[in-house]
């Protein structure tokens, strides 16, 4: 049986990239988190030609400035494990977000509460758009002092203390589980 297959009349190889998508930590980022100018220089030259640039990560958007100051304003970042876009082009604090899936107050709710039920102990914190909201017993794991210190309760509800901004994710951290034994339980 022969193929009826109808071959691209331009080879795959031919076309020029259209888009480039890079992780950070580790990639485009060295250990010491600055960014090469042979890379600065490589990502102008794309965006020059027409090829879009991505940066993909876990990282909060709250965090973007520092790569768009890295990158000379260049790209558009997809932060929070894809809860927001981010068009960097603006240059450090003037980025925009393109698209927030936000998470549902009620939703973040239930999370917090099935979760204390199955791991009592358990503390949160809240990542909005903007800020980074924690309980107090939540580690404090970054240099910056949270926005916000308050019950997750408090943080989450539709009249919060301090902005009500969208929520992108809720961190979860328990003190005595180790974080395998912890994930076992929040399944």
């Amino acid at each position: 049986m022969t193929s009826a297959t109808r071959q691209p009349e331009t080879p795959a190889a031919a076309l020029p990239p259209r888009l480039i998508a890079t992780d950070l930590d580790g990639t485009l980022l060295r250990d010491d988190k600055s960014v090469s100018e042979r890379t600065v220089a490589a990502l102008a030259a794309a965006e020059e030609a027409g090829i879009e640039v991505f940066f993909v990560t876990g990282r909060p958007a709250r965090w973007m400035d520092v790569v768009s100051d890295h990158v000379h304003g260049r790209g558009v970042a997809i932060c929070g494990n894809g809860a927001a876009v981010v068009d960097l082009h603006g240059g450090p604090g003037a980025h925009r977000f393109v698209k927030v899936r936000e998470l549902a107050r009620e939703n973040a709710l239930d999370a917090v509460r099935m979760l204390r039920e199955a791991a009592p102990g358990t503390v949160f914190a809240v990542e909005q758009t903007y800020g980074f909201y924690q309980e107090p017993a939540y580690p404090k794991l970054h240099m910056e002092i949270p926005d916000n210190l308050a019950p997750a309760e408090q943080l989450l509800a539709p009249d919060p203390p301090g902005p009500c901004e969208p929520v992108l994710k809720i961190p979860a951290f328990h003190h005595e589980l180790d974080p395998d034994a912890f994930l076992t339980v929040a399944r």
